[in-house]
């Protein structure tokens, strides 16, 4: 089934969150960057050090151009070619408006090529980034198996009557939408890395993923509007109305990361997608550019889930970054206050 005209991919991509057990294992794989999807880390084997290397050796269809991608079968091929067109078409775009240069390449494996070169730790089905810094590969599922979109399918129930009238109003079933937010993970990773290649050091793990978010956002509200609908749906309107963590801090992100189980953590996501949301709508591309200004150089942050720093030193840090995010938007502290209580204030 054909979404936009002459566009296919609409039927394929679906995000990073909905799978409401995926991240418990994700958990258990978080690198030294912040991702939403499952990254390599320095115990992982074969792929996740090899990249392309490996998944050429072990003889993988490919299809060269900018990007290379890589498929298991014949049958995944399109799926692939889809993949990478709208990949590439992020890449100009942000070459074109923020004098980004970066390439990945893509890897659509179907169960059994995921369960022989992907690390065991991370299920079939989620999207994460492996390789080098200088060519990374993203890696998707061939197929709507995995367990991004049975996840998202699953919370169904929590989809509000408007946006289900929006996705008709787009010829999608809730099921389409789903199939259809997996794949848009391959450009919030992609936008993990351009948040660095622009030179912006997030303070923090929530504005790391804030920020992958927004590179992927502001690219589909600018070149796909429906397809930036379909992720603020299944990232952010869900989660609103599904319930939410007990203690729903930021700090506590802080501190656990994915570490938080796979329902909290889903939830973090989808709140932090608001933001992107709101932001956009105020100050589009600028968004970024001030992000920069502010947040340029070189950062503290500590690497990976905090593990020395105490609460007080989270607290204020978190505290001096919505400091600085206020001169881009009042609405960064309105929307902190909105969603996230508690723990984050000083006792």
């Amino acid at each position: 089934m054909s979404f936009f005209s002459g566009l296919r991919l609409m039927n394929r991509w679906t995000f990073y969150r909905n799978t409401r057990r995926l991240v418990l294992l994700a958990a258990l794989c978080i690198s030294s960057t912040f991702h939403i999807g499952v990254s390599a880390d320095s115990e992982n084997q074969g792929m996740d050090q090899l990249g392309s290397a490996l998944l050429q050796k072990h003889k993988l269809l490919s299809d060269k151009n900018d990007i290379t991608v890589f498929y298991s079968a014949s049958e995944n091929k399109q799926r692939a070619i889809e993949i990478r067109n709208l990949l590439e078409e992020a890449i100009q775009f942000y070459q074109t408006s923020l004098a980004i240069d970066h390439r990945i390449d893509v890897a659509v494996l179907n169960q059994a090529d995921w369960k022989t070169l992907v690390n065991e730790r991370i299920p079939y089905g989620m999207p994460h980034i492996v390789g080098p810094k200088d060519r990374q590969v993203a890696v998707l599922p061939a197929n709507d198996q995995g367990v991004v979109t049975v996840g998202a399918i699953h919370m169904k129930e929590y989809l509000p009557k408007e946006d289900a009238n929006t996705l008709a109003s787009y010829g999608m079933s809730f099921e389409e939408g789903a199939s259809t937010y997996t794949d848009i993970i391959a450009i919030h990773e992609l936008g993990h890395s351009y948040a660095q290649a622009y030179g912006i050091k997030p303070l923090s793990a929530w504005s790391g993923e804030f920020l992958a978010s927004f590179f992927a956002y502001a690219f589909l509200q600018e070149k796909h509007p429906k397809l930036a609908k379909v992720f603020e749906i299944y990232a952010y309107q869900l989660n609103v109305n599904a319930p939410g963590p007990t203690d729903r801090s930021l700090l506590r992100l802080e501190k656990l990361y994915a570490g938080v189980g796979a329902d909290d953590y889903v939830w973090y996501q989808g709140m932090f997608v608001h933001l992107v949301v709101e932001l956009y709508k105020q100050k589009e591309l600028d968004v970024l550019r001030e992000f920069k200004s502010i947040f340029g150089g070189q950062s503290d942050r500590i690497a990976g889930p905090p593990k020395t720093e105490s609460d007080e030193k989270i607290r204020l840090r978190l505290d001096q970054e919505f400091d600085r995010l206020s001169s881009i938007s009042p609405f960064a502290k309105t929307w902190r206050s909105r969603h996230f209580v508690s723990t984050d204030l000083k006792e």
